[in-house]
C-alpha cells in the first residue's frame, strides 16, 4: 500500500514535469 502511494506520487510529479517540457 505504501509503495503504491509512493509510486503514484512519483508518477504524478514526473508526468507534471514531462508535459511542461513537451508542451513548451
Amino acid at each position: 500500500m505504501l509503495v503504491s502511494t509512493m509510486r503514484i506520487i512519483f508518477s504524478l510529479s514526473f508526468f507534471e514535469n514531462l508535459p511542461s517540457s513537451t508542451k513548451k
